[in-house]
Parts: C-alpha cells; sequence; structure tokens
C-alpha cells in the first residue's frame, strides 16, 4: 500500500456572508487560460490592512503531509499597488514571507505561480518533492490542480478574513470541488469563511468526466481525469459504490451531507515494468527523449492520496489488470474517506488553529492516521471485500513492516514530525498506528463483553467534540480512559507514549489468531516452494527456494496450469491457497509445465515443522468464547 500522507485540516463549515463590504474579504483572481511558461498569474485584494507592514505568507507546511513544503519557493515576480496604481516593491523573507510596506494604502498583489509537479532547481535538487496530492498541477489545456495553498497566501493576522476567489477557465474544462460555486461559461466564484476553509478544499479543472451519487442523505461525487480509456468515472465508482455503503453501514449514517473524490490517473508508460526501463531500438532520438522523460516521471512520482473534510485527491498509476486497480482505488479510498470521522469531527486544538508559517503538531497520529487505516482494512472485512485470510494478511505485513522501524514513543513522534529524525519513523503510523487500533478495539470489546469497541468509542468522541470544538491535545488519551475502562491507561502508557513492542500474543486469541514472533510451528505442507504470478500473462509459475523440496516433484520455473482439474490463473487466489496453505490432508491434483512437457502429479499434505518469523496462523477449533467473539468482531 502507498504511503499514504494526510493533510489534518479542520473544515469550518460553510458560511454565507455579505460582499458588500469588499473591505472585511480577501478577493483572489486566478485566469486558467494565460499560462505562461507553466505559470499562472494570481492577483490578490486584500481586506482592509492596518500596521507598519504588511506580511503575506504562503504556507511552509500543509498539516498532514509532515514535510517542509515551502509552497513560497513557487511564488516568481511578486510585486504590489497602492491606491494610486503606483508599484510597490515587495521585500522576501525567507523562503514563503513577502512584506510590503503602508499595508493601509496597499491594493492588490500580484505575482506568478509555478505548479509543484513540474518543479526542478538545480539548488535544490536533492529536497525531496511535494508528493503529488498535496501538490499543485498546471498542464494547460488538460488538467489544473488548485490545492489552494500552493497558489495563495494570506496576510498575517488576516488568516481568517472570508475569501472570494474568481478562476477564469477554458469554456470546455469544468471545475470539481467540495466547495460552492457560482458557474460561469467561463468564470466560476468560490467563496469561503476563511484561509484554513479554502485550503480545505482543493479543486480540479479538466474536461468534464464526472459522476454522483447518493449513499443515504450524503451526495458523493467523483471527478476523474485520466488518459487510460479504461479508467471512467463509472469504473471508479464501481469500486467506490461497496466501499461507502459499507462505510455507512459501519456509521449507521455517514456525517458529512456531501463528498468529493478528485482522481488523476498517470497511465503507464510501455517498456516500464517495476523500476526497469526497456529501450527500443528503432525509437527517433525525440521519442526516446519523451519516453525517457515519462519513464522517469513515472519511477520518481509518488502515488497516493490526501484527505481533506469533505474531500480527498488522488494521484494513482493505472493497472493494466482491473481488479488490482480496484481494489487500490478501495484500500486508498477507504482510509481517505473515513476521516470525516477524525479530524473533521475529532480533532485537537493544533489542527483547529493550525500555523501554516511555523505549525504545532499534535501528540495523536496515533488516532488521526493509525486507527483511520485500521478502520479501512477493517471496513472491507466486516463487508466481506476481504476475506479473512486477506484482513489477516493485510494485519501481518504491517506487523512486518512496523517490526522494521525503531522502537519510539508514537506521541513523541507525532508531537516532533517536522524534525528529520522523527520525519523518518512518520510512516509507521500506517502500520504500527493501525495496529494499535487493532488492539484496543480487541481490548474494548474483551473488557465490555462485546457492548463497545474502536467503532463505539470514537462515535461517542465525535458527539462529544464534533467539527467545532477541539480537544486538548494533553486530555484525549485520560477522556478515552474516562469514557472506558481503568486498564486501558496502561495500554497507553506502555504502548503509545511508551516504546514497547505490541502485545500481539495477549489479543490475538480473542478472534482465533496464534500469532509467532520467531518460534517454530508446525503446519501441513507440500513442501518448500513459493509461488508466483504474472498480472500481464497471467501465467502462474513455482519458485526457486533454499531447500526447493516438494511432494509433486516441481521444478523452479515450472508453469502451474490446472489445481483439482481446474485451470489456474494470476488471481486464482482461492485455489492457490489449497496448495500454499492446505487445511487438511486431502490430496491435491496439478498439471505443470517442466522443460515445455505437460506432466501431472497428486500428492498429500504432511505435517512439518516451520521456523517463523512475525507469522500468523488461524486456528479451525474454536471455543465457543471464540466463535462468539468473533461474531461480535467481524459481523459474521
Amino acid at each position: 500500500m502507498m504511503m499514504i500522507r494526510s493533510l489534518l485540516l479542520l473544515c469550518l463549515g460553510f458560511f454565507s456572508f455579505s460582499l458588500s463590504n469588499a473591505s472585511d474579504t480577501c478577493r483572489v483572481e486566478i485566469d486558467l487560460k494565460k499560462v505562461v511558461e507553466d505559470r499562472v498569474k494570481v492577483i490578490i485584494y486584500p481586506p482592509t490592512l492596518s500596521g507598519k507592514v504588511a506580511e503575506f505568507v504562503m504556507p511552509a507546511v500543509v498539516p498532514g503531509t509532515y514535510d517542509m513544503s515551502d509552497f513560497g519557493r513557487f511564488v516568481h515576480e511578486i510585486v504590489g499597488f497602492d491606491k494610486a496604481g503606483k508599484k510597490v516593491k515587495a521585500k522576501k523573507v525567507g523562503l514563503n514571507v513577502f512584506q510590503f510596506p503602508n499595508p493601509a494604502n496597499l491594493e492588490r498583489i500580484e505575482y506568478w505561480i509555478d505548479d509543484s509537479w513540474d518543479y526542478y532547481n538545480k539548488k535544490e535538487k536533492n529536497r525531496e518533492r511535494i508528493f503529488e496530492p498535496g501538490g499543485t498541477n498546471i498542464d494547460e489545456d488538460r488538467v489544473f490542480l488548485l490545492n489552494w495553498f500552493g497558489f495563495i497566501g494570506y496576510f498575517e493576522g488576516y488568516d481568517k478574513t472570508p475569501y472570494r476567489v474568481s478562476v477564469t477557465h477554458p469554456e470546455e474544462m469544468h471545475g470539481s470541488t467540495a466547495l460552492q460555486v457560482e458557474r460561469g461559461i467561463e468564470t466560476d466564484i468560490m467563496r469561503a469563511s476563511n484561509y484554513g476553509f479554502l485550503a480545505d478544499n482543493p479543486m480540479m479543472y479538466c474536461e468534464p468526466d464526472t459522476l454522483s451519487f447518493m449513499v443515504a442523505k450524503t451526495r458523493v461525487e467523483i471527478a476523474l481525469y485520466s488518459k487510460d480509456e479504461n479508467i471512467t468515472s463509472k469504473s471508479i465508482k464501481e469500486a467506490i459504490d461497496p466501499l461507502a455503503q459499507g462505510l455507512k453501514n459501519f456509521f449507521g449514517e455517514l456525517p458529512v451531507d456531501h463528498y468529493t473524490f478528485l482522481f488523476m490517473v498517470r497511465p503507464k508508460v510501455k517498456g516500464v515494468d517495476g523500476n526497469t526501463i526497456n529501450i527500443s531500438d528503432n525509437m527517433s532520438e525525440k521519442e526516446m527523449m519523451e519516453f525517457l522523460t515519462n519513464a522517469l516521471a513515472m519511477l520518481t512520482e509518488r502515488y497516493g492520496a490526501l484527505e481533506h473534510s469533505y474531500s480527498s485527491v488522488y494521484y494513482l498509476l493505472a493497472d493494466s489488470d482491473p481488479k488490482m486497480f480496484k481494489e487500490t482505488v478501495q484500500a486508498v479510498a477507504g482510509h481517505e474517506f473515513l476521516h470525516i470521522l477524525t479530524p473533521l469531527n475529532i480533532h485537537s486544538e493544533e489542527i483547529e488553529n493550525f500555523n501554516f508559517r511555523a505549525p504545532k503538531m499534535s501528540k495523536h497520529l496515533w488516532m488521526y492516521e493509525g486507527v483511520t487505516e485500521y478502520f479501512a482494512q477493517y471496513i472491507l472485512a466486516r463487508e466481506k471485500m476481504l476475506d479473512e485470510e486477506e484482513f489477516m494478511e493485510e494485519m501481518l505485513w504491517k506487523i512486518k513492516t512496523a517490526n522494521r522501524k525503531s522502537a519510539i514513543s508514537f506521541t513523541e513522534m507525532s508531537q516532533n514530525v517536522l524534525l528529520p529524525e522523527f520525519n523518518r519513523e512518520y510512516d509507521n503510523v500506517y502500520n504500527k498506528g493501525a495496529m494499535m487500533g487493532m488492539l484496543i478495539d480487541l481490548h474494548l470489546l474483551d473488557r465490555s463483553k462485546g457492548e463497545m469497541g474502536l467503532p463505539e468509542l470514537m462515535m461517542k468522541l465525535a458527539k462529544k467534540y464534533g467539527p467545532n470544538k477541539p480537544f486538548k491535545d494533553d486530555d484525549l488519551i485520560p477522556e478515552i480512559v474516562a469514557m472506558t475502562f481503568p486498564d486501558l491507561q496502561d495500554f497507553f502508557t506502555t504502548y503509545v507514549i511508551g516504546k514497547d513492542t505490541l502485545p500481539y500474543k495477549k489479543y490475538f486469541p480473542l478472534i482465533g489468531w496464534e500469532y509467532y514472533h520467531n518460534e517454530e510451528i508446525e503446519l501441513l505442507s507440500f513442501g518448500d516452494f513459493e509461488i508466483s504470478s504474472s498480472p500481464v500473462s497471467g501465467k502462474v509459475w513455482f519458485e526457486s527456494t533454499q531447500n526447493f523440496k516438494n511432494r509433486f516433484g516441481v521444478e523452479a520455473g515450472d508453469l502451474l496450469t490446472e489445481i483439482n482439474g481446474i485451470k489456474v490463473r494470476h488471481n486464482s487466489d482461492s485455489l492457490l491457497k489449497l496448495l500454499e496453505k492446505p487445511e487438511n490432508d486431502a490430496s491435491i491434483n496439478i498439471t505443470f509445465e517442466q522443460s515445455g512437457q505437460k506432466k501431472t502429479a497428486k500428492a498429500r499434505p504432511v505435517k512439518k515443522k516451520f521456523f517463523k518469523k512475525d507469522y500468523i496462523h488461524i486456528k479451525k477449533d474454536l471455543s465457543p468464547e471464540q466463535i462468539a467473539f468473533r461474531k461480535r468482531y467481524f459481523g459474521w
């Protein structure tokens, strides 16, 4: 699963206001019809300013990406004009702040803005590129991604004033956003109650491939830009619709009345396989340069998504296997959609009053990202979009990945995530953080005898706080303990605030899972082999291992074609499990190709001892208590 980075901005709600008094409003004009050297002009008419100097600020950090973005570096040729029309020179202070003298006489500022997707500066060649869903794109006549914080800044001390944004665009383009839009033929007007609300509602312009549908009382809109003809808004809907219905079942009803998915999908470049670039001999020099440019971009770009309160932005790579692409959409969209619970309805003061210039970070990424990621997988299991084995494999992958990371306090890491030594540990929120969520869920269900799990706790917190009432960062864990059981404090102290390895052996038996960290286990087996497959050719083959011995007599590279008379292809998961994880000692017939010759073999699995590191075995002989607990946990 992609590193998925998340924007933790509070949505302050739609706000109706009058523009009769323009001095109370920051007015912005952007013209997408006039693109010069891959830049567009931004004109800003500030509210009435006071003081000796006005500071115009572009965000240094976008909350949720947890990197220094420094959007001020994309601003070029910035200049002010006074009320007499005379130019006012801007003084740049650092990367992101521009000062103007005599603010009361400042009528407007103008600048050209570059996009982050194509940005390259030799002085910053070692700097990590901005995560695409949290960046900006100017692709004339094709697509514009307007993450407003990358185009528009605010005047220091005036970020709470209303914004009115006017965008002029090519007539054939449609702008999709969760904001309310006053649409014209070539000019749209968007209004926001303040800068934070504007930044929390990105917009995408392209030729429209959109649709909307209802999930209970929530209108869901999908907007897509893709050059892959197999991927359409309709195909995206087919992936998202069951997920949205599952979320509705999970919450009872969705806690928002509208939601917008903004998708940009890059087609795969022919000749690029994994990290290998295959250059054709008969390419012209021009074709080769274009191919290499696209291929290198595909290999260096970061795919994933960024959530907002009422929308989310996706930058994904097309997959030749529709099933794999659908699963990617469901996994990523499920996580982002779930942020309608947190931080929208449960968030700290650090998020509500986010300082784009010098942010103070919250301690609770374990909840914002960890619990959200756990729920994203858990809901798929409850809705039977993942079977138990698939859900277990997802959780096991997170355990293995987390165990390769440093032992670190999650609250300390979260609070200091912008510092390099803590930032490199950030992505563990999607692994160890998700497993914290799962174990807290199991703990609550066990202590409450099935009456309250983590979903019920989160809904209690959402009712207590909601969109407009932040919690104090230091008060969250004590509040959770007060709502639940005193011994949950020990869990937080030891594993969330502390650094200890999570106690999987204590909690997994509740649902009939046996966890082996570094131990020997006896299992039924057909031998020591691995099976691989290709989504392109559909072929399935045996991989070599250190001790390639098996009961079928197959050799490394042999193609597997049938199991018990049924043809095998890529994604024949249930069939392959018969060989990889036999549940009983029944004999299996296989057909395979060895050195070009068709062969058949029949064998029974035998018990064999394996030394397993980070392994989960799902028991079949369950106690009545385990059966009852599993039914409450999985819902089936």
